[in-house]
């Protein structure tokens, strides 16, 4: 016997928001959060065949973080399904509900439902399946070096508005770094942050790039994005980051690999509020976790940036001596 249910991934559809400088812009005082947290079944158990591919490794499942660890890999190798065995079924659910109290569970590149079938035996074997936005069906052809070619027209979309925006934001013979700084500022002068309209829309890079408005995880989503098709590594963070009123909400950044060393880079709250057209702050850019932690919250299973190279924009080099 075979059972099924659908799992919601979390998703960031609320933003901690914090000023940058008081003479820079004001910011949102608070933001809505709604409850990611609760990861239930939303549908009823139905019998079914359940078979694992014979091309289907089976992950090992003992704790929270091989979960974790699996679930990472699976999001950015972009695949379509994942199975692991476990002592029990009731076991997997304790383990991804801690991973989600712990905000280390987040719908980047995803649709916001997983679905899962498993059998009901002991040792238990899970299958679970997984369905990508534009911006991972993008990525996924990145990384298997597939043709750029899509049956989702949003996709194809969003893979020309992304091209034509490295085209004008970059060009050949940068750095990395200078890729980075090209791309991070590009979004910030190009994007509002919004709380108006429709939330699962402002959570993704066809929001911030084609519409020119999101929220956080749509900001990170769209510099993930750029940055990948440019050949630079990152991965999305998923944790919670006080706002101006000290209140922690929802939120997601980025890591970023440089020079083979990882960042935080928080674009959103790089991004000024209200609005102030071409002016970006770079004060989230490529930190290390200690100085994240002053007004950021996440997982300990993320991967760790221990180096802080803050990026300071060029009119303020002349006061800096940080280049």
């Amino acid at each position: 016997m075979a059972l099924a249910v659908v799992l919601a991934l979390a998703f960031v559809s609320a933003c901690g928001y914090k000023p940058i400088s008081e003479e820079a812009y004001q910011t949102l005082a608070s933001s809505l959060q709604n409850d990611i947290m609760q990861l239930l079944p939303t549908t009823v158990p139905q019998d079914g065949e359940f078979n694992v591919s014979d091309a289907g490794k089976v992950n090992e499942i003992g704790s929270r973080q091989d979960l974790f660890f699996v679930l990472q890999e699976a999001l950015y190798n972009f695949d379509s399904e994942i199975y692991i065995s476990i002592e029990k079924y009731d076991l997997f659910s304790q383990y991804w509900s801690e991973l989600a109290n712990d905000g280390a569970l987040h719908s980047a590149y995803e649709t916001s439902e997983v679905k899962v079938e498993y059998d009901n035996k002991t040792p238990c074997t899970i299958r679970l399946m997984f369905e990508y936005n534009a911006a991972g069906q993008i990525l996924r052809a990145l990384k298997n070096g597939d043709p750029m070619q899509f049956k989702d027209s949003n996709a194809t979309l969003l893979y020309e508005k992304a091209e034509a925006i490295l085209g004008e934001a970059t060009a050949p013979g940068m750095t990395d770094t200078q890729k980075e700084i090209a791309i991070h500022d590009y979004i910030i002068q190009n994007t509002k942050y919004s709380t108006d309209g429709d939330q699962e829309r402002l959570a993704t890079a066809e929001s911030v790039l084609l519409d020119g408005i999101g929220q956080c995880q749509g900001y990170s989503e769209a510099f993930g994005l750029l940055l990948e098709l440019s050949g630079i590594s990152t991965r999305i963070v998923s944790g919670n980051a006080a706002g101006s009123d000290g209140i922690y909400v929802a939120h997601a950044w980025n890591q970023v690999l440089i020079d083979n060393v990882w960042y935080n880079a928080d674009i959103t709250w790089d991004d000024p509020v209200p609005d102030t057209g071409d002016y970006a702050s770079r004060t989230y850019m490529n930190r290390s976790d200690d100085f994240m932690r002053a007004d950021h919250k996440w997982s300990d299973l993320f991967q760790t940036c221990e180096v802080d190279f803050p990026i300071i924009p060029a009119e303020d080099l002349a006061s800096s001596d940080i280049s």
